[in-house]
Order: C-alpha cells, then structure tokens, then sequence
C-alpha cells in the first residue's frame, strides 16, 4: 500500500508535539520540585544514571532501524506474512539484548563510585538506584516491546505518541507527587520501570486489536535475515556514534569536575534538548514516509521534496537558535535563579549545539529511510573517537566549555560528511549546492541571531522580558529570514509546497 504520508506525518508530529510540551513542563516542575526537596545532587545522580544505561544500551546496536527498514517494502506490498516473520525475527533479538543488558550493566556495577567525583548524597545507595535504573532499561526490550517497529514503519506514530504522552504523564505527576509528600527518592525512582512496563503493554493491545493482519507466525526469510545482519555492522557505528555524543559529556563532567556541575550542565541540556524533542517530532514522523516515497516516487520528485524539507528544518532550526541566544540566560534565571546559572559563553555554544545537530536531521531522516549505512560508518567512527578525545583532552584546561564545544567542533565540520553520501547513493547527484546552501544557512542564521540579540540587550530578566522577547523573535526573527531569503528558490518552493498542503487540510476538515 501506499502511505498517506502528509497526513500521517501532520497526526503524528501534532501529537508527538503535544506530548513534548506536555512533557515539557512537568519536567521543569519536576526537577524544580527536586532541587529544592532534596538538592542539586540528586539531579546529578538522575543524569549520570540515564547516561551510563545509554551507553549501555548499545547492545541494541540498531536492530530495531535494520527491521522496521525492512518492513518498509513488504507493507507497501501488502504482504503481511513477510512483515510478520520480522516482527518475530525482531522478537527474539530483543529478547537476547535485554538479556545483555542485564548482565554487562550488572558487570558495571562494582565500578560505579568511580565515575562520580566528589560527595554522595548520604541517604541513597546508589547501586540500589542503579539497579532499578537498570532494571528499566531492560524493560524497554521485554515485555511486547518489539510491536513498537511495526507501529513505527505503518507511520503510526501518533499511536506511539498518544500513549508515550499518556505514560510520561502519569510518571511525571507520579513523582511530583511523591517529592511534595514523601518525599523519597527510591520511591521515585521505582516509579520509572513500572511506566515503561505500562508503555510496552498499551502498544501491545493496540496492534494486537488494530494490526493483528501482521502478527503472522513464520520463519524469517535467508535473504531478509542476512540483509538485516549486513546492515548491523554500519549500524553498530551510527549508535556508538550518537550515544557516546549524547552520553560521553555527562560521564566525563562527573568524573572530572563533580555531581554539581553534572546537575548544572544539565540544566541547560535539559531546556535544549527539550526544545529539540519538539523538532525532532517532525523528523520522527516523516521518516516511515519518507521510506516509502523511496519506493514508490521518481527521482526528480524525491529531489525536489528532499530540498524543500531540508529548507524547512533550517529555517525551524534557525528561529529557534535565535529564540536560545535570546531566551537562554533569562529564563534559567527565572527558573533557578543566579546561583545556578552558568555564563553567557556556555549559552551561546549550547544554541550552537543545537544548531549544527538539528540542521542536519533531513539528512539523517533520508539515510535511515534509505538503510544507508555502511557508507556512512568511518564519519560515525571519526565522530566518535574525535569528540571523547577533544573531551577529556579539554575539560582539563577550560572545564564545561571544552566538553559542549567539542560536541560543536564535531557537528560543525565531521557531521556534514553525511550529506555528500546521501546525495551520490539516494538522490544521484553532486553535494555541491547543498555545501553551498549550508554555509549560506549559518551565516543567515548568525545574522538574525545578532539582531535579535541586540534588540534584546536592555530587556530585564523578568516573566514579562521573557514574553516581550519571545514576541521579539517570532516577529523580527521571521522577517529578517524572509527578507534573506525572499529571492531564494527554496523559498519559494517550500512556501508553494506548505500552501498546497494547507488548502487540502482545510478541503478535507470541511
């Protein structure tokens, strides 16, 4: 079958989208609740746990993506028995990496206290919490967790995201409520494992009832099997590389500089990383479409979509640069006060961060959609190996800045790399006018993001400064691109292709 992939993309990023507002805020409320119910140290402890089980989680290795990759011919085919020996296939990997997981993690153990410098708080044992952090990552494997890659490759994200809003809700009002009365931090650590289970067993039911055409029992086919082992190699470099990227930072700030600085540095990782939840939405729910637009589209049409969602991501990911350059330090002002606020320079570089790794999600969304992998594995590796080592070689010397801006370094020159792969393999042509376009993109973006920055310079740190400056931006923000790139042939496609889009939407809501 043919994916209605517009409207499925729209369902699904308009309810990944509330689900990441919704849980947003509960989680701002929740780490303030924390900081002022048990101390900054705890969050330090939450964010190391979450990083350690991350790289942990690497047994994964990207078997999921290899499946649900698969998936994508036989459901445009209509052939159910091929889908479901995937799903059974996947099943049984799932169950073995679950089973992984367990053991190394319980390996690990005994080497906890020496990643966290500096004090402990006395009333936790950190290997009971680490075990129950443990325990849910495994979860995350077991328990029918597999039906998650047959909901992800029909494109029916808004079912994921419908039930990842209703669980993350439950977990975050869940442990507000045991900080306010309690409060005890095991209790809310128990809570974590028993929502995951909760998530595994609603997605469960529903493709048990709505999709139960594709839980067709069989063995695997050879050729099917040994394409997605062929692939797990690439894979292996693609996941090592984003979660070290993600999770070496935290590790190496907890072995070098503390649990306070963790918890600091992850403050304004936590109000960036929410924002790019949000965007990430739109990248999520694109991908299933994407893939079968593969299958189906001719060249020219593939193009020229490609080029219009890459000018769309960066004009999002520009506005929402400016709104960090702007918004960054009032808002962690108002939110945790002065004390905790770190200079404006790790500000600036976290809206760096954001950028050079959001601007180049559309390529990333094409590659996986496509299964490119292996030709993209040496740049996974250099990332890998250039940012821990440019890690730990500079948090000696200039502490949180060498840490984030080595994540910078690697997202502003090794990261684009991907982008020549993917224009010779999928759209056939040369990178050239893409490079071009990309330096163009950061200088714009560099410009808006002085003006608005300037404009906003004498704005007190305040509730209202903070509402006046997000006006600020919407409007001046969006001018000033629009008047950069008014001439632009993206431009002009992008806006020709969003009225389409919207003309139908309203046809078919009347």
């Amino acid at each position: 079958m043919k994916i209605e992939r517009t409207k499925n993309t729209i369902s699904g990023f308009a309810w990944g989208a509330t689900g990441k507002v919704v849980n947003m805020f509960l989680p701002f409320i929740l780490r303030t609740v924390m900081i002022y119910k048990l101390g900054v140290e705890y969050l330090g402890l939450s964010s190391l746990f979450a990083s350690i089980l991350q790289v942990l989680s690497m047994s994964e290795l990207g078997f999921s993506y290899a499946c649900v990759y698969a998936m994508y011919k036989p459901i445009a085919e209509d052939d159910y028995k091929t889908v479901g020996s995937i799903l059974i296939y996947l099943k049984k990997i799932y169950f073995a990496i679950g089973t992984i997981l367990l053991v190394i993690g319980s390996v690990f153990t005994p080497f906890l206290k020496y990643v966290i410098k500096g004090n402990i708080p006395n009333d936790v044992n950190i290997y009971i919490l680490y075990g129950i952090y443990l325990i849910n990552s495994a979860l995350s494997y077991f328990f029918f967790a597999y039906k998650s890659s047959l909901l992800s490759a029909l494109q029916c994200n808004n079912i994921i995201n419908k039930v990842g809003l209703l669980t993350n809700t439950l977990l975050k009002v869940g442990q507000c409520a045991v900080l306010l009365i309690i409060p005890n931090y095991y209790v809310y650590v128990i809570l974590i494992p028993v929502t995951t289970l909760l998530n595994n067993l609603i997605k469960s039911h529903i493709v048990n009832r709505k999709f139960a055409s594709y839980l067709v029992k069989g063995a695997i086919d050879n050729s099917i099997r040994d394409d997605i082992k062929q692939k797990i190699i690439p894979l292996i470099g693609i996941k090592i590389s984003t979660v070290l990227i993600n999770a070496a930072d935290t590790l190496v700030i907890s072995i070098f500089l503390g649990l306070k600085e963790t918890a600091l540095y992850n403050n304004y990782f936590f109000v960036m990383s929410s924002v790019q939840a949000i965007v990430y939405e739109i990248h999520s729910s694109m991908l299933a479409g994407v893939g079968n637009s593969l299958v189906v589209d001719e060249l020219d049409s593939i193009r020229k979509r490609f080029e219009m969602l890459n000018f769309i991501n960066m004009w999002l990911v520009s506005f929402c640069t400016t709104c960090f350059i702007s918004l960054y330090q009032p808002f962690m002002y108002v939110w945790v006060g002065s004390e905790m606020m770190l200079p404006f320079g790790m500000s600036i570089l976290f809206s760096m961060y954001f950028f050079v790794t959001t601007i180049q999600r559309i390529i990333i969304v094409y590659k996986d959609a496509a299964g490119v992998w292996k030709e993209d594995m040496i740049r996974c590796y250099a990332s890998c190996a250039i940012n821990i080592i440019l890690n730990v070689i500079s948090v000696k010397y200039i502490g949180l800045y060498g840490v984030i801006g080595s994540s910078v370094f690697v997202g502003m020159f090794i990261d684009p790399w991907m982008a020549r792969t993917v224009h010779r393999i999928i759209l056939k042509k040369t990178a050239k006018q893409f490079y071009l376009n990309f330096i163009k993109d950061i200088i714009a973006c560099c410009m808006v993001c002085f003006i608005i920055y300037m404009t906003c310079l004498k704005i007190p740190y305040n509730w209202f400064g903070i509402i006046l400056r997000v006006v600020i931006c919407c409007i001046v923000g969006n001018i000033v691109l629009i008047v950069i790139y008014h001439n632009d042939y993206r431009f002009t496609d992008s806006k020709q292709w969003i009225l389409g889009i919207a003309k139908r939407f309203i046809k078919d809501k009347r």
